[in-house]
């Protein structure tokens, strides 16, 4: 409880509450001074006629000086700030002094008669200090009474060294709401704060509402042994064991309280310091890291780019199991078909007039747009991811009815998770090969490949102490393969073909340390991420000849999409406190999705062939947008 000193240095000798400051560990009695506006005690809002003042703008440091029977009224709407560790309102009087504040002061409060008792104060608007160069101490009107009615707010500072601000009146008349704004510091199970509430005649009625600045505290008042005034008591609140918290956030509470300790010292201490004096559970997200899991989804959307790239060579090229199957874009006028579905490859052995050659070189470009909506479940946030790449093969007709390519390509990803301020590139190449094989009417169809990754993330940490950037590098490598089956039946000029079809991946990627321009980077531990999406769907196709003798072949699918291992998670431990090790989940891909895709082949002219897609899937959490286009040459 800070003493009470007849201070110099603020004009004439009073009763004053001291400034405390904390210098090397101890407290140092600073007594206020002025400030700047001695000159000008109306300041440049606030308009005086006869005894009344009024302030209805942004006014810094009122000070009335020496006058008789003032009235100062803050207006709706209105602010009032004490700068530089100075009063924001100061009043002297001769005889009384009437301050009504239906606005917002924030700073100090200081008001002087000669006549004691004989000045108010009413609060009907917000009372608090926000000037960080203001030390720690209560608004004096030791000759005041103070009155706070339903519609105030009175807003008090406090600290892990016991000091804190306060009201120190004649009287107090308490109601409405207050609220104890939580300092950096490192705080044990329970503080107490004495006399808060620091009256010389007593004090009546109580808070309606009492809350904290901090998620990691709880408080409220108790009468003190002097029933005169009244104490703060604030209750830490374990880290992990905040009510309506996420499985994300628990996971890095809980891992966070098992390191906990009022003597850690150095970054250990700072973190936790700044944790504490944290406005929402919300940080616990922000330090988690849990954003950089979108560098499981970038990757798993590349290689699958890519693998279907190359399946859809064997499955739509001249001598594939789909268009394939019908009169070939560049033959002498087709014969009629017969009950074969697989009329183009009917003769085994040599090849027939027409067919065409057994070697063939493509080019492909792909690109995708994809949205990951967080799980409330989990507590995952959006993700957004781009991709883009493109890929270069050959291959070659090893009989009648079966095809073998392979092929290489690049691709690069961009990631964002703004909710956490995460963004990142994946950067990778990728190698594969592909087979196509035809039973009759019916069809098999395979791509495995592998990739090499470069990983790159930065998160801007908000929230927690001074703003922090933390950026991570690393690599990973994915196999993943595509297996198709499908069984086609021609109606008329079209064919209609059901098909299954699974895509296994894995995704492992290696561990890390971020490097952090603060204290709140992480190591990240290795992990293995795997991704089985199944497709059962059905294709229809046809083709058309056009003028000059060029033929397109356009086709649909509409598969339904269940993706069996959706789970996308991080595993780390802050640097600096390496005990705290945590795992999260961010944010996945849909379990169950629609999908329809879309595609062309235009067959120039012999030898010639350009082609497209379009790929759209839905799900009540996630979309995505993909396509693809390239060129094939026959020889």
């Amino acid at each position: 409880m800070p003493s009470l000193c007849i201070c110099p240095g603020r004009g004439n000798a009073r009763l004053a509450v001291a400034r405390r400051t904390l210098l090397a560990g101890a407290a140092v009695v600073a007594p206020l001074t002025l400030g700047l506006l001695a000159s000008n005690p109306a300041g440049a809002a606030c308009v005086q006629v006869g005894q009344n003042v009024t302030c209805t703008d942004t006014t810094f440091n009122y000070n009335s000086g020496a006058q008789a029977n003032l009235n100062v009224t803050v207006q709706a709407g209105a602010i009032v700030i004490g700068n530089n560790g100075n009063d924001a309102i100061r009043i002297s009087s001769t005889t009384s002094a009437t301050l009504t504040n239906n606005g917002t002061i924030d700073g100090f409060v200081t008001i002087l008669s000669t006549v004691a008792g004989s000045d108010t104060f009413t609060n009907n608007g917000i009372l608090k200090i926000t000037d960080p160069t203001a030390n720690l101490q209560e608004h004096s009107m030791v000759g005041t009474n103070f009155t706070q009615t339903a519609n105030g707010t009175l807003y008090v500072r406090v600290d892990s060294n016991d000091f804190y601000d306060g009201i120190f009146s004649r009287s107090a008349n308490l109601n409405g709401g207050l609220v104890v704004v939580v300092q950096p510091g490192l705080y044990g199970a329970q503080t107490t704060f004495t006399k808060v509430i620091n009256t010389s005649t007593g004090t009546a009625g109580g808070f309606s509402s009492i809350l904290t600045s901090s998620p990691f505290f709880t408080a409220r008042t108790a009468v003190n042994a002097d029933p005169n005034d009244l104490d703060v008591i604030l209750t830490r609140v374990g880290f992990g064991s905040i009510p309506s918290m996420t499985p994300n956030q628990r996971a890095v509470g809980n891992a966070l309280e098992g390191s906990y300790s009022t003597t850690l010292t150095g970054n250990a201490a700072t973190l936790y310091s700044n944790l504490l004096a944290a406005n929402s559970v919300t940080v616990l997200d922000n330090i988690s890291g849990e954003g950089t899991s979108a560098t499981q989804n970038a990757a798993f959307g590349a290689g699958s780019l890519f693998n279907n790239a190359m399946q859809g060579q064997g499955l739509f090229g001249p001598n594939g199991a789909i268009n394939g199957l019908l009169p070939l874009p560049y033959a002498e006028p087709a014969k009629p078909r017969g009950h074969e579905a697989f009329a183009a490859l009917k003769a085994p052995g040599k090849p027939q007039a027409g067919e065409p050659s057994r070697w063939r070189v493509w080019v492909a470009g792909f690109g995708a747009s994809r949205g990951f909506d967080g799980q409330t479940s989990t507590g995952s946030s959006n993700q957004s991811v781009r991709n883009y790449g493109g890929a270069l093969g050959v291959e070659r007709n090893l009989s009648h009815d079966l095809t073998f390519g392979v092929a290489v390509g690049g691709s690069g990803s961009n990631f964002s998770v703004g909710n956490l301020s995460t963004t990142g590139r994946v950067t990778g190449g990728h190698i594969g090969a592909y087979a196509v094989k035809a039973w009759g009417a019916a069809y098999g169809a395979a791509s495995l490949s592998y990739a090499l990754f470069e990983n790159d993330t930065r998160r801007t940490i908000v929230g927690v102490g001074t703003t922090e950037t933390a950026t991570g590098r690393f690599t990973s490598h994915q196999v993943g393969a595509r297996i198709e089956l499908g069984r086609r039946h021609a109606l008329g000029p079209a064919a209609v073909t059901p098909f299954v079809a699974i895509e296994p991946a894995a995704l492992w990627q290696q561990g890390y340390t971020e490097t952090a321009s603060g204290i709140l980077g992480l190591s990240v531990a290795s992990r293995t991420a795997t991704s089985l999406p199944s497709f059962l769907g059905v294709q229809i196709d046809s083709r058309h000849t056009l003028s000059g003798g060029a033929t397109i072949a356009p086709y649909a699918r509409a598969p339904w999409v269940h993706e069996f291992l959706p789970n996308r998670r991080v595993t780390a431990t802050f640097v600096s406190i390496p005990t705290a090790t945590f795992t999260v989940d961010g944010a996945r891909p849909a379990t169950d999705a629609a999908r329809i895709d879309a595609g062309a082949k235009l067959a120039l002219r012999p030898g010639h062939a350009v082609f497209a897609n379009f790929a759209g899937e839905w799900s009540s959490r996630t979309d995505s947008y993909s396509a693809t286009g390239g060129y094939r040459a026959t020889w």
